[in-house]
C-alpha cells in the first residue's frame, strides 16, 4: 500500500514492461511533487491516515491524505506496515467502542511497535475536520496544573498551580476557578477522579461536559479513569475538542493510580518540541502502563500526535564524548518538569544512568516514576523527571552486572517497606495485636513470659533497620508517581509491634508447622495487600471480554518476601536457641 504512494501521484510511472511516458511529463511530474511536499510538514514522510471505508468520516480521511500527500490505509495492519512515526486515526464516535478500543490495543500490543496514533473525531466531520486543523495554532505559553482532592498523595484539598518559570501560583481548586484557566490555558493537566462524562474537582462538585466553555487552541492531559471515551453519551473528551482544544490525552478505561509519569505536577507536554512531539510522550508514559498495571495500551490522543508546544528543545548540548563503554552526554539550561530528550543514534544503547535523578534499562520489567525511554528507528526517545539545571546522560549498551538485581531488590524493598508501607500502618498493628492473643491462646496452653525480653530485642531491631531505610530511601522511590506521604516514627512502631507479637508466638509454639505459620503472619504486611491486589485483578478481568489489568507488579513482592522471611526465621531461631541454651 505505501509502495504505491508515489505511483499513485505520478501515473506517468511505470514499470519496465509496461510503456513509459516522455520523460519530459515525469519530470515535470516528479518536480509538482517535491514542490508539494516541500512546503509540507516535515514530518510528512513519517506519517499515515488510517480510517475504515465505511467510516462515515472515510471522505475528511481522504481531504488529509491528500492535502498532506501520505498514504492512506484502512487497517491498523496495513498502516504498521509502512513504518511510521504517526498514525491519524479518522473516525467518526459511532465507529468507536469498548470492544473496538480493546481489540485496538490487544492488536498494537502484539506487534510491539513504538507508533504515536492520535485519533481524529468531532461531534461532526467539519468538527473533527477543525479538530485536525487547529494543531497548527498550538502554543505553549500559559500552561496548567489542576489537582484535585487526594489525601493518600498528600492534596487534602484541590489545587489549581500556574507555573512562572521556577515558581508558581497555587490556588485553591473551584470550579469557578478551573474554567477561568480553562479559557487562558494553552496547556492543562488534570489528576484526580473522573469518568467519561465528568471531572470530579472534589465530593460532590464535577465538571461535565455543558460546563465547558468556548477554549482557544488548548492542549490537555489528564490521568483519571476512563474520560477518553468519545463514543458515550455527553463524552466529556469530545465536549473539549469541540470547544476548540486541540488534542485531549487520557484513559479509555481505569487505571492503577500512580503509573503515569509527570502526572501530578510535572507538566508531560509542556517542553515538547518539533522532533519529539506529544505523540512520542504518550509513547514513553504507556510504556510504563504496561510495566505496571495495564495489560493492553490503553492511554489514548484525541487529536493529532504530531503536535509540540515549543519550537525548540528545552536545553542545550554542551559536550558529549566516549568513557570506555559509556557514552556520556552533558547538557546545560534545562527547565523542572518532565524533560523530553531525542538521542540520535541512541537505540543501540539499553541502560540509561542520570546522575542524582536515576537509572534505568530498556528491558525493565517493573514501572519507574522518573524515566522512561522508547525506541524509534535508531533513536532514542527519553522522558526524565527533572528538577532544573544542568543534567547528565551516560549510555551503555548493557548494564552493569550488580545492577539489576540490586535494582529488583530496592524497588521490592521499597514496595513493602517504603511507599506502601506507609499506607496501612493501623492495619498491621491491628492485626498484630488480635493475633498475639487469638493464636497464643489456640497454639499454647502456657505463655512463658520469659521470652518477652528477646522478643523486644527482635523487635527493636527489626524496626530500627526499618525504619532507617525507609530514612535512607526518602525521596528517592522510583516506584510510583505519586507524592510518597513519609511517617518514619509509625513505621517503626508498626514493626515493633508484628515483630515482637510474631516473636512471643514463635517462642512459645513447638509445632513446626505453627512456627511456619508465625513467620507468614509476620510477613503479612508484605504479601496481604498485595494478594488482594492480586484478587482484584482477577475479579476485574472476569467481569469483561477482555482483561484490561496485568498482574506484573503484584510480583514484585518475591524478593522482599524471601528476604524479610529469611531474617526473620534466622533472628527467631538464633534468640530461640539462646533462650534454650540458658534455661539448661
Amino acid at each position: 500500500m505505501c509502495g504505491s504512494v508515489i505511483g499513485k501521484l505520478c501515473p506517468g510511472i511505470r514499470d519496465e514492461g509496461g510503456r513509459h511516458e516522455s520523460r519530459g511529463v515525469v519530470l515535470i511530474l516528479l518536480l509538482a511533487v517535491l514542490i508539494r511536499t516541500s512546503h509540507a510538514d516535515p514530518t510528512a514522510g513519517k506519517t499515515v491516515v488510517l480510517a475504515d471505508s465505511n467510516d462515515p468520516y472515510y471522505s475528511l480521511a481522504e481531504e488529509i491524505a491528500h492535502h498532506e500527500a501520505i498514504p492512506l490505509v484502512g487497517s491498523l495492519s496495513e498502516a504498521l506496515a509502512c513504518d511510521p512515526t504517526f498514525v491519524l486515526w479518522v473516525v467518526a464516535p459511532s465507529g468507536l467502542s469498548n470492544r473496538r478500543m480493546m481489540t485496538f490495543g490487544v492488536d498494537l500490543r502484539e506487534q510491539n511497535r513504538v507508533v504515536a496514533i492520535g485519533m481524529i473525531s468531532g461531534s461532526t466531520v467539519n468538527l473533527a475536520r477543525d479538530l485536525w486543523q487547529r494543531s497548527a495554532r498550538v502554543k505553549g505559553r500559559h500552561v496548567v496544573v489542576v489537582n484535585a482532592k487526594y489525601p493518600s498523595a498528600g492534596f487534602p484539598e484541590g489545587r489549581l498551580i500556574q507555573p512562572q518559570g521556577n515558581l508558581g501560583e497555587t490556588h485553591p481548586l473551584s470550579k469557578s476557578r478551573l474554567l477561568q484557566a480553562l479559557t487562558e490555558a494553552d496547556y492543562l493537566t488534570y489528576t484526580g477522579h473522573s469518568w467519561s462524562d465528568y471531572w470530579e474537582l472534589e465530593d460532590k462538585v464535577t465538571l461535565v461536559s455543558e460546563d465547558i466553555p468556548r477554549l482557544r487552541p488548548v492542549v490537555i492531559s489528564t490521568a483519571g479513569c476512563s474520560s477518553l471515551r468519545p463514543w458515550r453519551n455527553d463524552s466529556v473528551a469530545l465536549r473539549f475538542v469541540d470547544q476548540g482544544a486541540a488534542a485531549y490525552a487520557g484513559f479509555a478505561f481505569s487505571p492503577w493510580e500512580g503509573f503515569l509519569i509527570g502526572e501530578f505536577e510535572d507538566l508531560p507536554f509542556r517542553y515538547t518540541w518539533p522532533d519529539f512531539p506529544i505523540g512520542m510522550v504518550i509513547q514513553a508514559q504507556l510504556r510504563g502502563t504496561m510495566q505496571s498495571f495495564a495489560a493492553f495500551p490503553y492511554y489514548w490522543l484525541l487529536g493529532d500526535p504530531r503536535i509540540a508546544l515549543q519550537a525548540d528543545p528545552p536545553y542545550r548540548l554542551v559536550d558529549e564524548r566516549l568513557e570506555d563503554d559509556t557514552r556520556v552526554l552533558d547538557y546545560t539550561d534545562a527547565p523542572p518538569g518532565l524533560i523530553p530528550v531525542r538521542i540520535a543514534d541512541g537505540a543501540k544503547y539499553r541502560f540509561v544512568s542520570i546522575p542524582g535523578v536515576t537509572a534505568a534499562t530498556e528491558d525493565a520489567p517493573f514501572y519507574n516514576s522518573r524515566l522512561q525511554m522508547v525506541d524509534k528507528g535508531d533513536d532514542k526517545y527519553l522522558i526524565f523527571v527533572h528538577r532544573g539545571g544542568d543534567f547528565t546522560l551516560r549510555l551503555r549498551t548493557h548494564p552493569p552486572r550488580y545492577w539489576i538485581a540490586l535494582d529488583l531488590l530496592l524497588d521490592s524493598l521499597d514496595m513493602v517497606l517504603g511507599s506502601s508501607f506507609t499506607s496501612r500502618l493501623k492495619f498491621v498493628v491491628i492485626i498484630g495485636v488480635v493475633c498475639l492473643f487469638a493464636f497464643s491462646k489456640r497454639w499454647t496452653s502456657v505463655v512463658r513470659f520469659g521470652v518477652l525480653l528477646p522478643a523486644c530485642a527482635a523487635a527493636a531491631g527489626f524496626a530500627l533497620l526499618h525504619a532507617l531505610y525507609v530514612l535512607q530511601r526518602a525521596g528517592h522511590y522510583t516506584l510510583t508517581s505519586k507524592p510518597v506521604v513519609e511517617s518514619t516514627p509509625w513505621v517503626g512502631l508498626a514493626t515493633f509491634v508484628m515483630v515482637g507479637c510474631g516473636a512471643v508466638l514463635f517462642f512459645n509454639v513447638r509445632s513446626r508447622l505453627h512456627k511456619g505459620l508465625v513467620l507468614l503472619l509476620v510477613t503479612l504486611p508484605v504479601w496481604g495487600e498485595p494478594l488482594l491486589a492480586l484478587l482484584f485483578v482477577r475479579m476485574a478481568n472476569a467481569r469483561i471480554e477482555t482483561p484490561i489489568y496485568s498482574a506484573r507488579l503484584v510480583w514484585l513482592i518475591l524478593p522482599a518476601l524471601v528476604l524479610e522471611w529469611s531474617l526473620f526465621a534466622s533472628a527467631y531461631w538464633l534468640l530461640q536457641k539462646s533462650i534454650s541454651d540458658r534455661s539448661r
